[in-house]
């Protein structure tokens, strides 16, 4: 059994999904007409049929298969134009060699404007049929959207609760006849496992007030960064930015839990060329912020923070002296709790640069320091925190700062970003191994550098083969550095585990904050500067 369920996002053209899509059904099709075995079957995900690739391909399963049915389950969107076509008992490479062999040597996307077969060569009995099943799928697909449409415009409260009550029942009804239930990990056939996004929900809502109709974004698609920018496309999460502090209320709570390491498996891949999205922040916002780097940089906009007037950040930055306050009151909290005795001597390992004030001024503290002025000095650029360098970097950080602790014990740690699973990794790691971890952001005027901290409290005793493990992982980091090979490691640490609710309400608070204040501030500078722009050309004197 062979299935092929791919396809890609058409919401900027959904009229031609079934051309956008049909170069990749026609691998998908070639694929499996390649591997399947004589009496094979094949299951294919198709959506509207009306095109000559579409038929073209319908044809040659029919020859390929004994039979061959679209059929659209239960579980697919009635609304939507998705089918799947369900070929049993295959033929055999042998009676179909001549085309076969021939389109293996053509594929690509010049594909959907050649035709496979002649049309005088596709009997008339077949094209009717063909017809027939468009036609079926055409008329239950027309009549779910214009329920749809009319249910939008005005549901009734009767309406609403048969809806609902046929959804409660057609899940109870799949969950009983499959028995599903979860695998514990030691029964896994893949190890190697790529769990997508999962859906956050203190962020759902706010995704929602994002979302665009077809209308807005196609509209959008027209307009330039600066008429994006001029037209305020991106104030909503400037003035988020602005007013609210998500390091107050993102509180990850953290306890001492045995860590199974020794089945997470090390993912290696080919080198990130940028970061374009990720599981653990809000996709608009990141591609928002991707633009304004790239435009801003392709407008000659200097994010050098040596030329960058501070007047252009309107940011309320968190000083030293507040974010040792906010660290010495949750030490307070570990006290009280009877987690750290108060005759202790609680020691913060602050990493990166040296305070600027007397720290023993603000809090009744043993502050020590780790210096790094490589990270404190590494820049955001499109490939965020996905550097291999800076990966490597803060794992080396964390390796030489864990091991100068003691239980109870606080840690200020920067960081640039967590969109990658590897930064995840480790944000998880310290997650298992301190009591409580919180973030301040910003903390620095500067565009593109570390404007964000974490402040982890409580340490709790990171277990020995974790350690171990954290070493392997950056010996491996610092090989791919020293050699030429194009590799680098993804993740070590399990999707499953980074995709948990806290956890994942913490990194995607973290990144939207970090990444809220960089467009705010890209922003901030695109409008003085065409303020300048504009006063240089009206006031010539």
């Amino acid at each position: 059994l062979i299935t092929a369920d791919g396809s890609f996002d058409c919401q900027g053209n959904p009229g031609e999904q079934e051309a956008l899509v049909s170069s990749l059904h026609y691998c998908e099709v070639v694929t499996a007409l390649m591997t399947l075995g004589n009496g094979g079957s094949f299951v294919l995900k198709m959506f509207t049929l009306f095109e000559h690739c579409s038929i073209n391909l319908m044809y040659l399963l029919n020859c390929s298969f004994d039979q061959v049915h679209v059929f659209k389950p239960a579980t697919s969107k009635a609304g939507n134009s998705e089918a799947y076509v369900v070929c049993l008992h295959y033929k055999g490479r042998e009676a179909i060699y001549p085309v076969l062999s021939k389109m293996v040597l053509n594929f690509g996307t010049e594909m959907t404007q050649k035709a496979l077969f002649p049309h005088h060569v596709i009997p008339e009995s077949f094209l009717k049929r063909h017809e027939e099943c468009c036609m079926f799928f055409h008329k239950y697909q027309l009549e779910t959207i214009s329920e749809n449409i009319r249910l939008f415009q005005c549901m009734g409260k009767g309406e609403q609760t048969k809806l609902n009550n046929l959804r409660d029942c057609a899940v109870q009804y799949f969950m009983e006849k499959f028995q599903l239930k979860p695998l514990s990990r030691n029964n896994w056939l893949v190890k190697k496992s790529n769990i997508g996004c999962s859906t956050n929900t203190e962020w759902f809502g706010q995704r929602n007030r994002y979302f665009k109709t077809y209308n807005e974004r196609k509209m959008l698609e027209t307009l330039s960064w600066k008429d994006k920018v001029a037209k305020g496309y991106f104030d909503i999460w400037a003035e988020e930015h602005a007013v609210y502090h998500s390091g107050q209320s993102s509180l990850l709570e953290g306890t001492a839990s045995h860590l199974e390491c020794h089945l997470w498996p090390i993912l290696e891949g080919k080198k990130l060329p940028k970061v374009k999205c990720s599981p653990f922040c809000d996709g608009e916002i990141l591609k928002a912020l991707n633009e304004a780097i790239e435009k801003s940089l392709e407008g000659a906009l200097n994010l050098d923070s040596k030329f960058w007037p501070k007047e252009h950040c309107s940011c309320h930055i968190f000083t030293e002296e507040l974010i040792f306050s906010e660290l010495f009151g949750l030490t307070k909290c570990l006290q009280n709790e009877q987690v750290v005795e108060p005759s202790n001597q609680i020691k913060c390992l602050l990493v990166g640069s040296p305070p600027l004030s007397d720290i023993k001024m603000l809090i009744p503290l043993e502050v020590q320091l780790l210096e790094s002025a490589e990270l404190m000095a590494f820049s955001c650029s499109l490939l965020h925190d996905g550097d291999p360098i800076y990966q490597q970097l803060f794992l080396d950080c964390l390796l030489h700062a864990l091991p100068q602790l003691q239980t109870g014990d606080a840690m200020i740690l920067p960081v640039l970003s967590c969109f990658t699973r590897f930064m995840a990794g480790l944000i998880f790691v310290l997650h298992n191994c301190f009591r409580f971890i919180t973030f301040s952001c910003p903390t620095s005027s500067e565009p593109l550098k570390t404007c964000a901290v974490l402040l982890c409290v409580g340490y709790q005793e990171l277990p020995n083969p974790v350690f171990q493990y954290l070493q392997n992982v950056n010996e491996l980091l610092s090989s791919f550095l020293n050699s030429d090979t194009p590799q680098q490691v993804l993740q070590f640490v399990p999707m499953e585990e980074l995709l948990k609710g806290a956890l994942l309400d913490f990194l995607w608070d973290l990144n939207a904050a970090i990444a809220k204040r960089r467009l705010h501030v890209i922003i901030q500078g695109e409008k003085k500067s065409a303020a300048f722009s504009y006063e240089i050309e009206t006031c010539p004197f």
